[in-house]
């Protein structure tokens, strides 16, 4: 599953360098955002909460670990994804329960029968 679709409800930043790494799922990486991006992150990162922040990036779901400025540490594979190597400028979507929320009423409309 990509995430393009989230394009449209979720808040989105890109990153600011290549993602050259496929590690293992649940490996603990650094990685760069586009200037801004951190900020765009950090309105969604809540330390300590239940259940973490998320970001999708093409196939790939990672969970936010940290933030620094536009730097953020995340957990890669999340989700039970596959992580693979993000070129730079690569668009990343800040996923929520409430936009995950919207893309399953989307669809259940979408296939509702007469639409």
């Amino acid at each position: 599953m990509a995430f393009n679709s989230l394009s449209s409800l979720a808040s989105d930043t890109t990153l600011g360098a290549a993602v050259t790494t496929n590690p293992t799922a649940g490996t603990i990486e650094t990685w760069t955002l586009a200037s801004g991006g951190g900020a765009i992150v950090a309105g969604f990162f809540k330390p300590g909460a239940a259940e973490p922040t998320r970001i999708g990036v093409e196939t790939e779901v990672v969970e936010v670990q940290g933030i620094n400025g536009d730097t953020i540490t995340v957990k890669r594979g999340a989700q039970g994804t596959t992580t693979a190597t993000h070129a730079n400028s690569t668009k990343l979507h800040v996923i929520t329960t409430a936009n995950l929320y919207a893309l399953i009423v989307a669809a259940f409309v979408a296939s509702a029968p007469g639409s």
